[in-house]
């Protein structure tokens, strides 16, 4: 099992290969779009920080990844494309995007709509894999997307580790699992847009906001996310699961370098304690809430839980 981790330049590249990442993932700044992009999100983050490289970044990054055996993934991931009056137009230029990629020498293209899925699979011989935005929860999803020759597909963090055990044993395909982080809401369904490079407006995330509905306490009633999949890791290991996503392109490199490293240590030492090696920060933010994917209450023994402030 191998962790796939999310890049935005070369610097981070490096960064997240040197401390254990086998695969990552990125896009490309396309020159088309002022602030938006074929990967469903915006180009920089609302603190100016850049998501996508360039692509004769992309070339580079995509050279020095294979050098150190590490396989790179192109995120095409848009859901739709709207049907404007230049829908064949902005078709075209999605195709050219992912052309331009797959000559860089990615891996693997990352789509999260049917119908470009169609067009790319009839345009290009490349590996294609199933983004978390087709919302996969079941065996009979799976077995759909292999009719379109999908070699490898992301499950909604909404699993259980049950489900996922089972889903990997019918071994239709390779199955890739979020490790940390992600949408608050239903992947795919979320029509909230944010860091789409707002620089005058920031709207923050109103998933995670707190709110107080009546005379019930106030609490995060839209945000159903659990943040960190540690705890899962082995099990996920042991069941066949292909990768760990780490979410967070828009992270400074420096603490997903960290982030990677810990992920690392715990999948190959299985002998390493998780609650020894992690740091305090971790333990307060996550682990003290219960924040943990694909558990559950069934799986509380698994959880390090405690009191942490």
């Amino acid at each position: 099992m191998v962790i796939m981790a999310p890049v935005n330049s070369m610097k981070s590249c490096m960064a997240v290969i040197e401390s254990g990442a086998g695969e990552i993932y990125t896009g490309a700044d396309e020159g088309l779009f002022g602030t938006y992009s074929f990967t469903g999100r915006g180009k920089f983050t609302g603190n100016s920080t850049r998501i996508l490289p360039e692509f004769t970044e992309l070339e580079r990054i995509v050279e020095y990844a294979h050098t150190k055996g590490v396989k790179v993934n192109f995120l095409a991931n848009i859901q739709y494309l709207q049907d404007i009056s230049d829908k064949h137009i902005l078709e075209r230029h999605f195709l050219d995007y992912c052309g331009n990629a797959i000559r860089a020498g990615v891996d693997s293209i990352v789509l999260g709509d049917l119908g470009l899925l169609r067009l790319v699979r009839e345009k290009y011989d490349v590996e294609l894999h199933s983004s978390i935005f087709f919302r996969t929860i079941n065996r009979e999803q799976i077995a759909f997307f292999k009719e379109y020759d999908i070699k490898r597909i992301c499950l909604s963090y909404h699993v259980t580790l049950q489900e996922i055990e089972k889903m990997c044993m019918s071994n239709i395909m390779d199955i890739e699992v979020v490790g940390y982080q992600g949408c608050s809401m239903f992947n795919g369904t979320c029509s909230f847009l944010h860091d789409y490079g707002e620089d005058k407006f920031d709207p923050g995330l109103f998933c995670k906001g707190i709110y107080q509905v009546n005379s019930d306490e106030p609490s995060n009633i839209f945000d159903v996310e659990a943040r960190c999949g540690l705890c899962s890791l082995r099990r996920c290991k042991s069941a066949g699961v292909k990768a760990i996503k780490i979410v967070g392109r828009e992270m400074d490199y420096r603490k997903m370098q960290g982030i990677v490293s810990l992920f690392s240590k715990i999948i190959n030492n299985d002998d390493i304690s998780i609650n020894e090696i992690l740091p305090s920060w971790w333990k307060y933010t996550l682990c003290s809430k219960n924040s943990c994917k694909y558990i559950g209450n069934k799986y509380e023994e698994f959880m390090i839980g405690g009191d942490y402030h």
